[in-house]
């Protein structure tokens, strides 16, 4: 799991640094229309995080980093992993 989260971890840094830097950018990226309700996915981030959905989140907002992939492992695996540890995985490991 630790492994899985520093990866998912590393994704959306990467993300970010290529221009993916708001929720809906990334949600729309990891999760497309196609595929899914990337509406209320985007929704259910935003409003989880506190980041607003088209707010612009820098590679080196950890903080706000670690908030998104803790909503998105919630979303994804209805895993509780808490920013804190998001976070600790975050400071580890990257």
């Amino acid at each position: 799991m630790e492994y899985g989260s520093r990866a998912a971890l590393v994704l959306l840094r990467s993300y970010i640094r290529r221009g993916f830097n708001t929720i809906e950018l990334i949600v729309n990226r990891w999760a497309p229309p196609t595929e899914n309700n990337t509406e209320r996915y985007i929704s259910f981030v935003a409003e989880r995080t506190g980041i607003g959905a088209s707010e612009i989140i820098a590679p080196t907002e950890h903080d706000k980093i670690s908030a998104v992939f803790s909503a998105m492992a919630w979303m994804e695996t209805m895993t509780n992993i808490d920013k804190e540890d998001a976070a600790k995985i975050w400071n580890d490991y990257i």
